[in-house]
Formats: C-alpha cells, structure tokens, sequence
C-alpha cells in the first residue's frame, strides 16, 4: 500500500479550512442559482470560490482536486454564460463533484495517495452533462504529471550527431509508413522503426519538449517489441498524433502538444508489464509506478468518497422531509378550514422539485412538479 507523501499531507492540513469554506459556499451559490434561478453572478462567485480551490491544490500539488476543481469551475463557467442545455443535470453534476471533492480532501489528509485516475467516472460525469467529449485516462494521467511538474528530463544533444530536423526531413516518410504498419498489420516491424527513429529524434533535439515526446515514443515501441503493452485504442489514436509531430519537426515549426502527449504515452509505459532500459529509465526518473492506483488502493479511495455524500444526503432527507411535513400543513388546513396559503405549498413544492433534480432524481422531482398542479384543484 502506497500513502500519500509526507509534504503533501503537510500541505493538505495546511489548506483544508480554505477548501472546506470554498467548497461550501460553491455549493450553497449553485443551490441558491438552481432552486431560486438566480442570475448568472451567483455562479460566478461559486467559479471564483473552485478556481482558488483549484489554485491552493496545485501549489500543494494535489493533482486529484486540482483537476476535478477545475473542471467544476469550467462547468460553472459554462452555466453561467448559458451554455449550458440541461441545466438540471450540470447542476446534480457539479453538486456531486463539490461533495466528493470534500471526500477526497479528507481521504489525502488520512493519507491516502493523491490517484486522479480513480476520479475518472466523475470528470466524465460533468463533462458528459456540459455536452463535451469524455476524458480519456491517458489524459487524466498527463494532466497529472502536469500538476507534479513531471515530465522526461532534458539532455544535451550528442556532438557531432544529425538534428533532430534533419532526421525527420529525411525519415518522415518512412516513420510513417511504419507507423502504418504499427497500427495495422505489421506491428512489430513498425513498432522496431519508429522506436529507432523516436531515439534519433531525441538524441537530435535540443528543445526539451520534443525530447520528452520522442522519448515517451521510443519507451512506448519497446514495450511493445517486449509484449508488454496491452492493445488499446487510445493508445493507438495517441501514436497517430504523433505523426503531426514529425511533420512539425521536419518543417522546424513548433509542436504544440508535445509536452502533452509525452504524458499521455507514459500512462502506457508506466501500465506494461515488460520493456526495456528505455521504459526502465523513464520509471525510475519519474516514479511512474507510484503514480496509479492499485486496485486495493482504488478501492480505499472510493470507499471514501462515498462516506461522508450518506452525511449530507441523510440532511437533505430531513430537510425534505420537513419541507413536505410544511405543504402537507397548508394542505390541510384548506381542506380542513379553508385557511391553507397554497402559494406557499407551491413554492415549496417547487424547492422540492429542484432539490430532488440536482440529486439525480428525475422521477421524483417530475412527481413533486405534478403536486404543484394539482394544488390549484383545491
């Protein structure tokens, strides 16, 4: 079992009435916009109380909330500019990741590790509910290594050895067409040439991004030769962008996602279960072990995250429970004495309807919606 690291428990004690005040406050500002739809500056306060979440993760390098923070901000952001269609369901979303976020404070502190990839369900929840396209776990793992400050470390480039550019303005065709065959049919064979020319690209460069990114390939292909890497999709996509950073290199324009993809690729070299001294080297540098969870630790973590949501949600029962215990009052002494103030039943039916909605619970809130019509018939 793998426990958070000493400085970042320090720093999480060090932060977490911060987190704890922001947190609550974006909670009751997103409760206070949906149930009473109020304007858009509400939600900018709420994206202003994540962002500094956000902010105060990052310093202590607490990748996990750093990540989920921002994206709750970016979704508040986008309610908050009306670009948003569902509303109701951005707001459960974002409900859910305040809450977990909570969790997930406290589960660091206990010292558990810092594992962003066993919050994936979770990012892709309010990425789903904005209309946006899902994280893949490759991404989620550069962004982490991103908020580490990790990535391959720079070297001087050989003396006397071809650049990089001149490499690629010579084998760009050929590190294609084995790129093609990684990915089609011949997969050894390519997987052999791009690791050779991924190497000569490295050795050649002297910018320290695109030595990380041709690093990273060549870790990659010698996983692969060694039968290490399982067949995977993403994976696959990922190497197809890499042929954009080729035509980059040959044509000595800069490579805008070469730190990125680096990243990703290492979620890969990290995951494979054989290599070599490049894959070995990259493992070492980085402690890329260290950074996934295990299952016995995903497990501990999850478990986490759910404990403290049945507190909050037991509160909310027993405020909705004394909210219907109210409208049933005004019903009754209408029935009773013709005295019931029905618009009040109905505001509160309406409260209901939206608090019900942002807890992932459609049907019920369709129900208490159907109440509030039927208050008129009385």
């Amino acid at each position: 079992m793998v426990y958070a690291r000493p400085n970042l428990v320090a720093g999480m004690h060090w932060v977490r009435p911060q987190f704890a005040q922001n947190l609550t406050r974006a909670r009751h500002l997103v409760e206070q916009y949906v149930e009473e739809r109020s304007n858009a500056v509400t939600l900018r306060e709420a994206v202003h109380a994540l962002q500094e979440v956000g902010s105060s993760a990052r310093v202590v390098q607490c990748a996990g909330i750093s990540i989920v923070a921002t994206e709750v901000a970016d979704a508040l952001d986008a309610l908050s500019r009306g670009d948003v269609e569902d509303i109701s369901a951005c707001g459960t979303a974002v409900m859910s990741a305040i809450m977990q976020l909570d969790d997930y404070a406290d589960a660091v502190i206990s010292g558990l590790p810092d594992h962003p990839l066993v919050l994936h369900s979770l990012l892709n929840e309010l990425r789903v509910a904005r209309g946006l396209a899902v994280l893949t776990e490759a991404e989620i793992f550069a962004r982490q290594l991103e908020t580490r400050g990790l990535q391959p470390a720079s070297v001087t480039p050989d003396a006397g050895a071809p650049s990089a550019q001149a490499i690629a303005q010579k084998y760009e065709t050929v590190f294609q067409q084995a790129l093609a065959q990684w990915l089609r049919h011949d997969a050894r064979q390519g997987m052999a040439r791009i690791g050779k020319l991924s190497e000569a690209f490295a050795r050649g460069s002297n910018d320290a991004e695109q030595q990380a990114l041709w690093r990273s390939v060549a870790a990659v292909a010698e996983c692969g030769l060694a039968g290490g890497l399982e067949d995977s999709i993403d994976l696959k996509r990922l190497l197809g962008r890499s042929a954009a950073g080729v035509r980059a290199l040959s044509s000595g324009q800069p490579f805008a996602e070469a730190l990125a993809l680096a990243r990703a690729l290492l979620l890969y070299v990290a995951r494979a279960s054989a290599g070599g001294s490049r894959a070995r080297d990259l493992n070492e540098a980085l402690g890329l072990s260290e950074q996934l969870p295990s299952s016995q630790e995903r497990a501990r973590i999850q478990s986490r995250l759910r404990g403290t949501n049945s507190a909050l949600i037991e509160q909310l029962s027993k405020e909705l429970r004394s909210d219907l215990g109210k409208v049933k009052d005004h019903i009754d002494l209408r029935v009773r004495a013709g005295a019931g103030d029905m618009e009040a039943a109905r505001a509160l039916l309406d409260q209901i309807a939206h608090t019900l909605s942002m807890l992932g619970l459609p049907a019920l809130s369709r129900v208490a919606r159907n109440q509030m019509s039927l208050l008129s018939t009385l």
